[in-house]
């Protein structure tokens, strides 16, 4: 027989090689087009790595309507690490996750070593009394070879825990999507609380300073995974749950400390609220009530308990984005009598079965946060929203199926011991194939998005990535199939509108283009993307006035738009209004410094305007310089705006070389008039003058 100490080691190495093998494949797997731009990909403070202004800038700024300051430092220590790496992000998730099903084991074995888990331990016999005390005469030579039955009757409900924690489909979103590494961080840290807090609860007893450096501890593993993700502002309330069972601290008497000893905890909890809430309606994500009523919210939140729950215990059809629905009547009833139903069983159930009462209230009490009585987006529901949630039903499951097997032992005629096993393990096997194929969808982001298509059907918001996808590939006629997807779905999608009008306005449709982007400004009036498409449609139908009449309503709406600021400059200089064309330069090059185009436009009016107010060759130069280094030194047009900033210095010999190149450059390229435009400014240079508009 294994010792009590080698088991848990042996399960924990076979939890580890089962996560691994489900997860490895994502080691190869690419970005995803939804949010995980933002976190790393298209993130300049986060991928360039480590900096203490990037420290900073991950304390003092959102992204994607979220605060949460750790999940971005480790987004850079990957990028620190790996560089500009989607494989590296994916291996620190499973890794994380790894982590969190071994902390989730040993957390449940300290929790339960050595106590009664909802089932009276049977008496032992007199045969197996002689064998333990056998077997404790002989512990000092560390030749134990007896248990007492509690102890080593929990090593299997906390490893089947463990186990469907790893594995379950449920789960592949959380780990498998480099944008959810705030799940699995926040979860981290979620449990190290609770190993400290279950610390804390045991030295207490026998050292109180020992105990208080734990319950500190404990306090500062919550800020951290609060400042990963702040759904974990429920963790206090698991702790009242677990000092119910099965700590076994929770009675009359004991009431008032433990709620006392909470309040550090409860305050974190009410000031990240405060936070998350004040970030989120600033970032335009939290759902007004007048689009959806409280009652909507709350029928929502009845069904969506109980299709969570469905796919907990039959996990098909998941996808990575699940519509908001209206849900018919009938449904609603059904839902609310079945959640009212389990939460009167599982009160029922506390004094025989605690470990059904603190499941039960675990799983709904942890869900409260993202169940839709606050809407955050369209979604209904989220797979990733189960990551720490599910550990409750997978409690109740556990010991359910322990209890069930001492039962057996009890009564050996039931003979549903080795059946109870066999269950667990294919319910196990089952779940790994079943995570193994759904890892298998997040390859790409066009594998993942036409899979939430093939489940969900009416999906605008998948059909509006895969449309802006296939658009940034080139594929115009793809994505505009996909806008269109995403307009009959739903004819309120701005965004799809957008980018439908985006492409009508390439291929040369101006009229079509304009009617998408005036419908889009008919349901949102203020949106920036639609002003600043509509000015491009004006400026090719040449009408110049209502253009610039757009442009600037656009960026009144967000004035971070580069292009904006671009073509207002195109349009003030047109005017014949230099200055004005210069400013609205500095500013798109300000919000997009590495934009050639926009360095180029504003270095050659630096350098060659005839107001010498306006002219600074120095800053021309710079500007220049920067836009020739960008293009890899071979676009003529840098070369030559390089070279007048140099004659504007009174650099002629430097004007004169990077003249020649530009000639060069430009005659391999076949430009044929941009050869003799420079040609003309060459003699400028060579008799010491500058070239001026």
């Amino acid at each position: 027989m294994l010792s009590t100490c080698r088991l848990p080691l042996i399960l924990s190495a076979l939890l580890a090689a089962a996560v691994l093998a489900v997860y490895a494949p994502v080691a190869h797997y690419d970005f995803i087009a939804l949010d995980d731009a933002d976190y790393v990909k298209n993130n300049e403070i986060i991928n360039h790595g480590f900096s203490w202004s990037g420290v900073k800038w991950s304390f003092e700024n959102i992204v994607s309507g979220n605060w949460h300051p750790i999940t971005m430092l480790s987004h850079m220590a990957d990028c620190q690490i790996y560089g500009l790496s989607a494989g590296g992000q994916h291996v620190t998730n499973v890794l994380l996750h790894l982590a969190n099903t071994l902390l989730l084991f040993w957390l449940l074995l300290a929790l339960t070593e050595r106590r009664k888990t909802g089932a009276a331990v049977q008496p032992a016999t007199a045969q197996q009394s002689r064998a333990r005390k056998q077997g404790e005469n002989k512990a000092g030579a560390g030749n134990a070879t007896y248990e007492t039955p509690v102890a080593r009757a929990n090593i299997w409900p906390c490893a089947l825990v463990a186990a469907l924690f790893a594995l379950h489909p449920l789960h592949v979103e959380s780990v498998a999507w480099i944008a959810e590494r705030k799940d699995v961080l926040s979860a981290f840290f979620a449990l190290l609380t609770l190993l400290c807090y279950a610390k804390y609860v045991e030295m207490s007893r026998l050292q109180k300073r020992i105990g208080l450096a734990f319950y500190f501890l404990a306090l500062f593993l919550f800020a951290l995974g609060l400042m990963s993700k702040s759904m974990l502002v429920t963790l206090p309330f698991v702790m009242l749950l677990l000092d119910f069972w099965p700590l076994q601290r929770f009675n009359i008497s004991m009431a008032q400390r433990l709620i006392i000893e909470k309040i550090p905890f409860l305050i974190l909890t009410t000031i990240f609220s405060i936070i998350t809430f004040l970030v989120q309606r600033k970032a335009g994500a939290v759902v007004a009530l007048k689009y959806f009523p409280v009652q909507e919210r709350l029928a929502n939140a009845m069904v969506a308990y109980m299709h969570y729950l469905e796919k907990t215990f039959w996990p098909s059809s998941l996808a990575m984005l699940y519509p908001y629905h209206h849900w018919s009547s009938g449904q609603i009833t059904v839902a609310t009598i079945l959640f009212i139903g389990l939460s009167l069983l599982a009160v029922w159930a506390a004094p025989l079965k605690p470990y059904v009462y603190v499941g039960w209230l675990w799983f709904v009490g942890m869900l409260v946060p993202v169940i839709g009585i606050v809407q955050v987006g369209l979604q209904s529901m989220a797979d990733h929203y189960t990551y720490l949630p599910l550990i409750g039903i997978f409690i109740a499951l556990a010991w359910g199926l322990a209890d069930l097997a001492n039962d057996a032992l009890r009564i050996p005629q039931l003979g549903c011991q080795p059946l109870l096993a066999s269950a667990a393990v294919l319910a196990i096997v089952c779940l790994s194939v079943a995570s193994a194929i759904q890892v298998c969808f997040w390859r790409n982001s066009e594998t993942l998005f036409n899979h939430a298509i093939s489940i969900t059907g009416h999906n605008t918001v998948a059909h509006y990535i895969l449309g802006a996808l296939y658009d940034s590939q080139g594929k115009s006629d793809a994505a505009a199939t996909q806008f269109t997807e995403a307009i009959d779905d739903d004819p309120g999608n701005v965004k799809a509108r957008c980018g439908l009008g985006y492409i009508f306005c390439s291929q040369g449709k101006l009229d079509e283009a304009a009617q998408q982007y005036q419908i889009a400004l008919r349901i949102a009036p203020d949106l920036a993307k639609a002003h600043f498409g509509l000015g491009d449609v004006l400026m090719k139908q040449h009408d110049f006035d209502h253009a610039m009449s757009e442009y600037s309503l656009a960026l009144q709406s967000n004035p971070n738009i580069p292009e904006a600021h671009y073509q207002m400059a195109a349009l003030f200089s047109a005017k014949g209004d230099p200055a004005s064309a210069i400013s609205q330069l500095e500013e798109a090059v300000q919000l997009a410094p590495d934009w050639p185009l926009a360095l180029n436009n504003l270095a050659w009016m630096r350098a060659t305007e005839a107001d010498s107010k306006l002219r600074d060759g120095n800053e021309a130069a710079r500007l220049a310089m920067r836009a020739v280094v960008l293009t890899g030194k071979s676009n003529p047009s840098t070369l030559d705006t390089l070279a007048a900033a140099y004659a504007e210095t009174g650099k002629f010999p430097d004007a004169t070389a990077t003249a020649k190149t530009a000639i060069e450059t430009a005659s391999a390229a076949d430009e044929t008039n941009l050869v003799q435009e420079i040609q003309s400014r060459l003699k400028l240079y060579q008799s010491q003058q500058p070239y001026r508009e």
